[in-house]
């Protein structure tokens, strides 16, 4: 009982019940692009600033 009461949980993002793989798949995805988008930004603003004071 214990145990399904702890994947019930993992499972409960912001109070809603995700039934189907897609949604997490989804959400998981979402989350490492913008990620991604924010590192790449970054560094971009990075790289810039540096060829601004040659």
């Amino acid at each position: 009982m214990d145990n399904i009461n702890n994947n019930y949980l993992c499972f409960n993002i912001s109070g809603k019940k995700i039934k189907n793989k897609k949604e997490i798949f989804f959400f998981f995805f979402f989350f490492f692009f913008f990620f991604f988008f924010f590192f790449f930004f970054f560094f971009f603003l990075k790289k810039k600033k540096k060829t601004e004071k040659r």
